[in-house]
């Protein structure tokens, strides 16, 4: 996986997975600054 270089403004990435039921993402952070780290920003599950 790609990710973009962070400038100053940071990137964000977002990656779709899914599970048994329903639509789902990860998104990654690169904040500005930072020394490649990447951190999960969020976790979103939709469940019908």
């Amino acid at each position: 996986m790609a990710f973009p270089q962070t400038d100053e403004q940071g990137q964000q990435l977002r990656i779709p997975v899914t599970l048994k039921v329903g639509s789902n993402q990860i998104d990654f952070g690169r904040f500005a600054g930072d020394w490649g780290y990447m951190f999960i920003k969020s976790i979103e599950v939709v469940a019908e």
